[in-house]
């Protein structure tokens, strides 16, 4: 008796760049999510507590998270 061995190929016509331009294309969005929810739970957590926030205020301090926690989740 004879083993066949099967021997499977992967062939790809999708160029580095292409697939590191999406890693950093997901790794963005995953980002993203992550810390706009973050902000997002703070300052609902800080509203339940009777701290007013204005809507300039929540979208402002979404954005400064977004910079803000860079170094924390980017790396």
């Amino acid at each position: 008796m004879s083993e066949k061995v099967v021997v499977y190929e992967v062939q790809s016509d999708i160029s580095p760049v292409t697939k590191a331009g999406a890693l950093l294309v997901s790794w963005l969005l995953t980002y993203t999510i992550a810390s706009v929810s973050q902000s997002q739970f703070v300052l609902a957590n800080l509203e339940s507590l009777g701290v007013i926030i204005t809507g300039n205020q929540w979208l402002e301090h979404t954005v400064l998270d977004w910079w803000g926690l860079l170094p924390k989740y980017g790396s």
